[in-house]
């Protein structure tokens, strides 16, 4: 592998030396993706950090009337994006985002690309949310997905994918403001989201994941017993459609146990409880100490224990919930 860095940090210092603009930015614009692609061997943030650095000269080296100029800022955007994924420096998210508006301006909404283009941005706007709390945000990231979900004809494979981030957004906003209508929208994307994406599709389960905890949600509003139903069939499905090694994994496994905790204290039926404490458990040994998430599933699994102990009153288990 360090051969190949070295061939492309070559290559880099050869494309540089192009005299003609129009040759030498789509041979940047290659060699960035080259280093993204070591980057996804390597793990190593240091050849995602080269990526953008290329994409950074590829739109310095392209005029804004460049018929590919959107593009280019399209790809630095999501290379942006996914530094801060890794990194979390929140001047990444707001570069992206201030490229991605620009990109946008730039580039028809016939272009096929600007679905995604918009998408991408609203996901930007919801990581600033995320962040800061500012609901203008939330908003705008509701916008340009809509806009994105509304480009793209139901047949298209990126479809399903755009209703899910719309769906999670108008939970989030239900979350923010209560509007019962954003929930019921949320569960309405995310459920045809699920729909439009066959079993064997790598997202399929956090499709259903999401949907589930829209569903879960609406039951916690509404107390309607088949939303809870639903949201612990479509949890479940989640969980049996990826395999153990998968990093999703330990995500699918508490919101599924969390919602049979929840059955359990509306119907008081023991086997509801052990399943929640299974999903708990099996999410806590698969994640690795260290790992940021790791004290908020074994809280989690304390409570379950702490509540199994409370109901049948066997001192392993509240020390096994101490424990924990």
């Amino acid at each position: 592998m360090s051969l190949a860095r070295e061939y492309l940090d070559l290559e880099y210092s050869s494309i540089l030396q192009i005299p003609d603009p129009d040759e030498r930015a789509p041979a940047l614009s290659k060699l960035g993706l080259l280093y993204y692609g070591l980057y996804q061997e390597s793990r190593k943030t240091g050849d995602l950090d080269k990526a953008i650095s290329v994409d950074e000269k590829t739109v310095q080296h392209t005029t804004a009337t460049h018929p590919r100029h959107a593009e280019h800022l399209s790809i630095l955007g999501t290379t942006l994006q996914l530094r801060f994924s890794r990194k979390g420096d929140i001047t990444d998210v707001e570069r992206a985002i201030e490229i991605y508006e620009n990109a946008c301006q730039l580039m028809d909404d016939a272009n096929p690309g600007k679905p995604g283009l918009l998408s991408n941005l609203g996901i930007a706007l919801q990581k600033h949310f995320d962040q800061f709390g500012i609901l203008a945000d939330l908003e705008k990231a509701i916008l340009n997905m809509e806009q994105a979900v509304n480009l793209t004809p139901d047949g298209h494979a990126d479809k399903p994918g755009l209703l899910s981030s719309l769906g999670n957004s108008l939970r989030t906003r239900f979350e923010q403001l209560g509007s019962l209508a954003d929930l019921e929208n949320a569960i309405l994307n995310n459920q045809r989201a699920v729909d439009l994406t066959p079993d064997r599709h790598t997202n399929k389960p956090g499709r259903l994941s999401n949907l589930g905890i829209a569903l879960a949600t609406r039951f916690d509003r509404l107390g309607i017993l088949a939303d809870l139903e639903n949201a612990i069939l479509n949890n479940q499905k989640a969980v049996d459609l990826t395999p153990d090694g998968h990093l999703r994994k330990p995500v699918y496994l508490p919101n599924l146990g969390i919602t049979f905790e929840t059955r359990f204290h509306r119907f008081g039926s023991p086997v509801d409880l052990e399943n929640a404490i299974l999903n708990k458990q099996k999410a806590v040994d698969l994640t690795p100490d260290g790992h940021p998430n790791k004290p908020d599933r074994l809280s989690n699994l304390g409570n379950a224990l702490e509540t199994r102990f409370d109901r049948i009153g066997r001192l392993e288990y509240l020390g096994n919930a101490i424990l924990t």
